[in-house]
């Protein structure tokens, strides 16, 4: 019994590690270093994790691709970048090359704050404005509807059954389309991205672009095999 005692607490111990290079969640800004090859973690949110892999250290120059979104980052020594690290729309955090010794690049991620939107400020006066007697007639309408309207059991079934149609369609899509052809479809992607990111590493952008456009089409071929997920 102690033993299985000793497993649970070296097993929470090991838990608890934090093994993100950044984590927004915590930090405003760090210093991350990594070689030529390295994967480093990051996240936005605390608990998803997004890959960025160092693919090559120059002298002056590096280069990276974020797995979100498959976006190749070059960036100069000295030179900041906006990245959207998890494909929002929004950009999360600035990057920027501080030094290079060998293959070990140094970085500094900063953590762009957000700004507070006007508009919302605008209806939150304007919903101030109408008075008391308008919110009561809006409340107490919203209100019928949706005690009207709201039935958990009856919409947790049909999530449930929703559900389970998805999971049969992937099975039978899976196995009458063939996961080996979407595999093939999938590693064709994988080294035309790879093809690109030479020749952006070489400054021939026109080119990359037209193989990374190759790639996503491939990568949806292949997800449309496997059922469109």
């Amino acid at each position: 019994m102690k033993y299985i005692g000793a497993f649970l607490v070296l097993f929470l111990i090991v838990m608890s590690v934090d093994a993100l290079d950044f984590n927004l969640q915590k930090q405003d800004s760090g210093i991350v270093s990594g070689l030529e090859g390295k994967m480093l973690s990051l996240s936005v949110d605390g608990n998803s994790e997004i890959k960025m892999q160092i693919d090559r250290v120059g002298s002056q120059r590096i280069m990276m691709t974020l797995s979100s979104t498959q976006e190749v980052i070059v960036l100069d020594m000295g030179q900041e970048k906006l990245v959207d690290l998890d494909g929002d729309g929004t950009d999360d955090v600035t990057i920027t090359l501080n030094n290079v010794i060998d293959k070990l690049a140094s970085l500094n991620i900063q953590k762009i704050e957000a700004v507070v939107n006007d508009e919302d400020a605008n209806v939150d006066e304007a919903i101030v404005d109408t008075g008391d007697e308008g919110l009561e007639e809006v409340t107490g309408d919203v209100v019928a509807d949706t005690g009207a309207g709201l039935n958990l059991g009856q919409y947790s079934k049909w999530f449930l059954g929703a559900i389970i149609i998805v999971v049969l369609i992937i099975i039978v899509a899976f196995v009458y389309q063939g996961g080996d052809n979407s595999e093939r479809y999938y590693g064709k992607a994988m080294d035309l991205h790879r093809e690109g990111q030479e020749f952006h590493w070489d400054g021939d952008d026109e080119t990359a672009e037209e193989l990374y456009d190759k790639a996503s089409e491939l990568r949806e071929k292949a997800r449309n095999l496997e059922g469109g997920f």
